[in-house]
């Protein structure tokens, strides 16, 4: 079930209170958290579709309303329009430079909004604890692709190394923020 009128409501006006922005429009749908600009120049949040009765409910939704209303508050504009651009475009994969940076700029962003709202921290922190250890995905077998590699396609192999290396440096770099996930680094190696 997605989220009641009422509740987005709400949520846009924590949203606007947040990231000192007025009018800031949240909706819920996907599997993706991300902040848009239409031509209006309002931000629009967008974050997953998360199911009411499902336990985890609220610390989603405040983990990444708080995410994504610091995107709005400290990622540069011109960045987060080129962010949009590439996820407007279905056929093109973001550059290993661009997913780098995104990865250093979400820490970034998660520490300012700690630093601004002690309650923030603590519901960033929660979600990156529910999303990096209690539902995890399993770490990529980049030895097991490498294997098979006559059998896979060259682009496939190389995509699957490049989004190991990803999967182990957003632990690594998230690590530093939560010493929780340290421990887990040997896993993602």
């Amino acid at each position: 079930m997605a989220l009641k009128p009422f509740s987005m409501q709400s949520l846009s006006m924590v949203a606007s209170v947040l990231s000192e922005e007025y009018g800031v429009k949240v909706l819920s749908g996907g599997t993706e958290a991300f902040t848009t600009y239409p031509p209006d120049g309002k931000p629009v949040i967008n974050i997953p579709a998360v199911d009411v009765q499902d336990k985890d409910y609220l610390t989603m939704v405040r983990g990444f309303i708080d995410i994504e209303t610091g995107h709005i508050r400290f990622t540069r504009r011109a960045d987060s329009i080129l962010g949009q651009a590439v996820r407007a475009n279905k056929n093109v994969k973001p550059n290993a430079l661009t997913v780098i940076a995104n990865i250093y700029e979400d820490v970034y962003v998660e520490r300012m909004m700690g630093r601004c709202f002690p309650g923030s921290r603590r519901n960033i922190s929660n979600l990156v604890r529910l999303l990096y250890v209690d539902k995890r995905q399993p770490p990529l077998n980049v030895y097991e692709f490498v294997a098979l590699q006559a059998q896979i396609p060259m682009a496939d192999v190389a995509e699957t190394v490049w989004a190991a290396i990803f999967q182990y440096m957003t632990y690594f770099i998230r690590s530093q923020e939560e010493p929780e996930l340290e421990q887990l680094l040997p896993e993602y190696r």
